[in-house]
């Protein structure tokens, strides 16, 4: 990495950035090479979360309205914004696009089109803020997420994208790494970035569940090298990696999952190289006929 390099990191929910990038984006920072993220939700489809934060912190109760959902993501949102501040990335290099957590895989397999909107069923949102940073009002559906993703690849032209891989286990990072490579195909010839993947859960989506710094690996004993071609390791110094604590620490609203968010202080970040988009709808069963008639690549 060196000052002539664009990164861009794409973060399904705030704080993906940190656990999964947090010591990449320093060294970044450091060759001079330029980072924005893009933030795809706002993290504000979490009961647990919410419940979490306003007893132990604001020591109040749990109403559960429409409006606290989406106060959730607004703390979020500012959460991340403090904990780029430990690793050198100012407000104006993040990009929040504010569709619904744990409803973007659902969107690409199902709300395109003439489609009605998904619908949050906590927020009851379905469609983004009237103040959304990129694309205000935008309806919660595939075509205007899609677009929204290739609007800000063209504006950063990234020389190297950070995706989640498609082995992730949670649905947001499956949908996210879906609309990256849609979108990355759709703009060949425009942009064309390097691609890295990164993992964050590696089974169900549970907090008890530990981050496998050697996923990489164990995914090569499992498919085929075609699959899975080579990995890049980020060494961490001592620094870099209490600044990555302090950045983890801005997160109170996830505390509730404390052991998740701190087994990513680790000495090294993995990313894996060139992977191969694997067949989702014959493997996992997830998704209709859209996946092979909107993603080919």
């Amino acid at each position: 990495m060196n000052s002539t390099d664009s990164f861009l990191i794409i973060a399904p929910h705030p704080d993906d950035e940190i656990l999964s990038c947090g010591g990449l984006i320093q060294q970044a920072i450091e060759n001079g090479a330029k980072v924005h993220i893009l933030y795809i939700t706002n993290g504000s489809h979490n009961f647990i979360s919410l419940l979490y934060y306003k007893i132990y912190y604001k020591k109040e109760i749990l109403i559960r309205t429409r409006k606290e959902f989406v106060e959730l993501g607004i703390i979020r949102r500012r959460e991340s914004i403090k904990a780029c501040e430990h690793l050198g990335i100012g407000k104006e290099s993040l990009t929040f696009l504010d569709y619904p957590d744990a409803g973007i895989l659902k969107i690409f397999s199902r709300h395109w089109g003439e489609v009605p909107a998904y619908v949050d069923s906590l927020s009851k949102k379905s469609c983004v803020e009237i103040n959304g940073q990129l694309n205000p009002l935008a309806s919660y559906k595939g075509e205007n997420i899609l677009n929204d993703i290739k609007r800000v690849i063209l504006k950063t032209k990234p020389t190297k994208m950070f995706i989640p891989t498609s082995f992730d286990h949670h649905e947001d990072h499956i949908g996210t790494y879906l609309f990256c490579i849609l979108a990355l195909g759709e703009l060949i010839g425009k942009v064309e970035p390097v691609k890295f993947f990164y993992l964050a859960h590696k089974h169900k989506r549970s907090f008890l569940d530990r981050f496998d710094v050697e996923w990489c690996q164990r995914l090569k004993n499992v498919y085929d090298d075609e699959c899975l071609h080579k990995s890049m390791y980020v060494n961490l110094s001592a620094r870099q990696l209490e600044n990555k604590k302090r950045a983890i620490g801005e997160f109170k609203s996830q505390m509730y999952c404390r052991k998740f968010l701190y087994s990513f202080l680790r000495s090294k970040e993995l990313f894996g190289v060139s992977l191969s988009p694997v067949n989702l709808k014959k493997k996992m069963k997830l998704f209709p006929e859209v996946v092979n008639n909107r993603c080919r690549t």
